[in-house]
């Protein structure tokens, strides 16, 4: 009897180790559905049960758009199947029509968050207060960015200016907090989509993620991600939404993968071949906390493509006491192109608006090399951290070679204007990376510019209106 009980667990535990293979479509599926095969697919990514989320294998539907999010998924393969495009998490909050604005004042108008007949795309999350705190407003017919996030209701001073809230400490927000959003206007304006205040993919561990696109979340891209391998996706129109916690001033944020350190460190992560574009902070960044010696480690980040970021790659930590060290990480052999321009409009200029964005203390040599790069601004370096080394560089004429800040000596920054800069940044950095400061709008300035573009391989990835309007 003993041995027959033996034999039943065993075959039990096989039976419900076995992974299995689940299929998803927003455009053909029903969470009725058992979802085992293409032609009967789930229709939502939250209609997976935990069992379902744990184990197996997860395909997305080419062609469809998924106004929601991806989350806690353990020890998964999440992919895509079909043909067309690829599957679309989406993070938009979609005007019907234009008719929903109201005209509050003389100039500004506004729109009701929480009327969600007047809305479709992306659903609220009722766990978060922050849905509703927008990172930016998009126009499918120009494929652009508009509108600039201000402060207060009194900073609505310019066409496009738009407003949501004053408050951002955490203690104080509410529900009620992000219900408006106000935009100065000259005329009603058309309809368009927001970036929900939402992050896109998180809490994943130990999972394969590929062949997805991410659009339209005010917050992050992906974040908390352990022991991950993301590869070939494809994010753009990130970020943007006011930064809510402890801050004591008012910020704007959001990065499009980022690698939080802190006593459980998002380690272990491959990032490769992904196209990161259009993000309102850092493409890339790993940051955080290093407490108790949980230093970065595992991370690289290679044969990336990423365009018009505020930065393209950031790295820092802060620490209590011990010394950091970045233990196999690596960002390497991904081509960068006019990062410090992130497309939103109305955002600020700052000495930190550059391609790479190195700070706080001081860390072990980083990899950070073999990349390509066309550069506006090309390095913002705190304590002078080592790593940089055979990148191919392209810097405009008049722009910042290398701002170098700590806080106990003073600041300096080299100007790209002549081969002596650069032979004292070389002298300063160490790297020994080839260096070409371009003339604007040159020959060499646009030979440069139109091979890194080339290497880009840029695809715009956004839904249209007729791909959007599908799902009304």
């Amino acid at each position: 009897m003993r041995f027959l009980t033996v034999i039943s667990a065993f075959l039990i535990s096989c039976m419900t180790s076995v992974a299995a293979t689940y299929y998803v479509s927003s455009s053909t599926g029903s969470d009725y559905n058992s979802g085992t095969s293409e032609s009967s697919p789930r229709k939502t990514l939250s209609g997976l049960s935990s069992r379902m989320k744990n184990g197996n294998t997860i395909l997305l539907k080419r062609g469809d758009v998924f106004f929601e999010s991806l989350t806690g998924f353990t020890d998964c393969t999440i992919s895509d199947y079909g043909s067309g495009a690829k599957p679309v998490i989406c993070g938009f909050i979609i005007q019907k029509d234009n008719s929903s604005w109201t005209q509050s004042s003389s100039g500004v108008w506004t729109l009701d968050l929480n009327n969600a007949s007047a809305f479709f795309g992306h659903a609220c999350n009722a766990k978060v207060n922050t849905y509703g705190n927008i990172g930016c407003l998009y126009d499918p017919e120009t494929d652009t960015i508009v509108g600039n996030l201000v402060k207060s209701s009194s900073d609505l001073k310019n066409e496009g200016d738009f407003h949501t809230s004053s408050t951002w400490l955490k203690a104080d927000v509410s529900s009620s907090t992000f219900s408006k959003l106000y935009l100065k206007s000259a005329s009603r304006p058309k309809a368009y989509c927001l970036a929900s205040g939402e992050i896109a993919v998180s809490e994943m561990r130990n999972c394969s993620i590929s062949n997805i696109a991410v659009v339209g979340f005010g917050c992050h891209g992906m974040n908390y991600l352990y022991d991950c391998t993301v590869t070939d996706c494809d994010l753009d129109i990130i970020g943007g939404s006011i930064m809510v916690g402890q801050n004591s001033s008012w910020a704007r944020y959001g990065n499009g993968i980022e690698l939080w350190i802190s006593a459980s460190p998002c380690n272990g992560n491959k990032i490769t071949g992904c196209q990161i574009t259009r993000v309102y902070d850092v493409a890339v960044s790993i940051q955080g906390n290093a407490v108790g010696g949980a230093n970065p480690s595992g991370n690289h980040i290679t044969s990336n493509r990423i365009a018009w970021c505020r930065q393209g790659f950031e790295q820092w930590t802060t620490t209590d006491g011990a010394p950091v060290v970045f233990e196999d990480c690596c960002f390497s052999k991904n081509v960068l192109y006019c990062c410090g321009d992130n497309k939103f409009t109305g955002t600020e200029s700052r000495t930190t608006d550059v391609t790479f964005l190195c700070y706080k203390y001081p860390a072990a040599v980083m990899p950070i090399e073999d990349n390509l790069v066309y550069a506006h601004n090309y390095r913002y370096s705190q304590y002078n951290e080592g790593g940089f080394a055979d990148n191919e560089v392209y810097v405009v004429a008049g722009k910042c070679l290398y701002y170098y800040y700590r806080p106990d000596v003073p600041s300096f920054t080299l100007i790209a204007d002549t081969p002596a800069q650069t032979s004292l940044y070389r002298k300063y950095s160490g790297d020994n990376s080839r260096i070409v400061i371009v003339q604007p709008n040159s020959a060499e300035d646009q030979s440069a510019a139109s091979r890194v573009y080339g290497m880009l391989n840029y695809s715009s990835i956004a839904p249209s209106w007729n791909t959007l309007n599908q799902y009304r």
